[in-house]
């Protein structure tokens, strides 16, 4: 399975990326657009982060997006994810989640626990909502293991602080990202959720999100 890693730590961008339908390649570090490959030629320097830096990051973001399952569209039960939804919701994770949960939604020791294959992130949507909207204090359980400090860190932080666009982007790709497969999270969700637990002002436990009333099924 082809993977790619994105930040800007460590060199973590490629730094060049070729597109072969136009034999140019993007140097994502210095911001220009070069030449035929045999030759090196540069051309212009736009001196900094542009058009062909982004066109280049959602180009192999997206194809990665694709070698992660099995069409260009993740498969959630009926639904069908655009792959846009996807790219977009991968570029937000890697910048905001990646740093504790790591880019491939495994964990990282004394961060944060694992999100691929977790029940927290494909169970229950107001569930997820609620612990990323205001964060969570304490041991959680994530597939029949109790993760505690110092496996990870004592409190994960709020995210209070994303618009509901980007959390819902957020949260349909680790929904269905890593070989998780659940319903998407629309901004409307996100907002609602936000809404009805406005006057909270501190960190979910565990026993308190599992004590929610679950969201009803659309047939309910």
């Amino acid at each position: 399975m082809m993977r790619h890693s994105f930040g800007f730590v460590e060199g973590l961008f490629p730094r060049q990326i070729y597109f072969p339908g136009n034999a140019h390649y993007c140097d994502c570090t210095q911001g220009r657009k070069t030449g035929n490959g045999r030759t090196g030629k540069t051309s212009g320097n736009a001196g900094g982060w542009g058009a062909w830096q982004r066109e280049a990051i959602t180009r192999v973001l997206a194809l990665q997006i694709k070698n992660e399952t099995t069409k260009a569209d993740s498969l959630s039960a009926n639904e069908v994810i655009p792959v846009e939804r996807m790219v977009a919701g991968r570029q937000l994770f890697l910048n905001t989640c990646s740093g504790c949960h790591g880019s491939n939604g495994e964990g990282m020791k004394n961060f944060a626990p694992p999100l691929a294959g977790s029940e927290w992130v494909t169970g229950d949507k107001k569930r997820l909502i609620l612990l990323v909207l205001h964060g969570l204090e304490g041991p959680l359980t994530v597939n029949g293991h109790l993760y505690d400090k110092p496996e990870i860190l004592p409190v994960m932080p709020s995210f209070t602080i994303l618009d509901d666009k980007d959390l819902a982007e957020i949260l349909t790709y680790i929904r269905n990202a890593w070989g998780n497969t659940s319903e998407s999270v629309s901004p409307g969700d996100v907002g609602h959720t936000r809404h009805t637990s406005q006057g909270r002002v501190i960190p979910w436990t565990e026993k308190e999100l599992l004590n929610i009333q679950p969201t009803p099924e659309p047939n309910e």
